[in-house]
């Protein structure tokens, strides 16, 4: 009976000793994944393929010419990386983040009123207003605003 009762305690501890290194290793596992998703929340796209995803857009609502398309994404590039540079020092923080990502959407904006022309100012308006997208994820920003984060 005691040699029963030991092989029971010896089972019982090698199957408790298992169990916590399982658990362990699955924390670990899980840990390793969330400073994945941390690092890149909802798999962000890099500033350089923000600028050239805003610029395609730009060109296909406006038709820019080869020296437009430069600024613009010169325009766009310096706009993405403050943005992700702001976030980067306010730790996701939004409220902290809002009015310097509105002092870099104004910068960009200016820069963008003096590229274009004020008729593809004006369409490029027309398309930013009608883009479902923009009026739910932008819905406190002015109405007038020309780009998107």
């Amino acid at each position: 009976m005691k040699k029963i009762l030991l092989i029971m305690a010896s089972v019982a501890a090698v199957s408790v000793t298992q169990a916590q290194q399982k658990t362990a290793a699955q924390t670990t596992t899980r840990s390793s994944t969330n400073q994945a998703v941390q690092q890149n929340p909802k798999n962000q796209h890099s500033p350089e393929e923000k600028a050239d995803k805003f610029l395609n857009k730009m060109h296909a609502a406006v038709n820019l010419d080869e020296k437009q398309k430069i600024k613009v994404k010169n325009l766009a590039l310096d706009h993405f990386r403050d943005v992700e540079k702001i976030r980067k020092q306010a730790n996701g923080d939004k409220e902290k983040m809002k009015p310097q990502v509105m002092q870099s959407r104004k910068i960009m904006q200016e820069g963008l009123k003096k590229v274009l022309s004020s008729e593809q100012l004006e369409l490029w308006k027309k398309s930013r207003k009608n883009d479902p997208k923009k009026q739910k994820k932008h819905s406190e920003i002015e109405t007038n605003d020309l780009i998107e984060d």
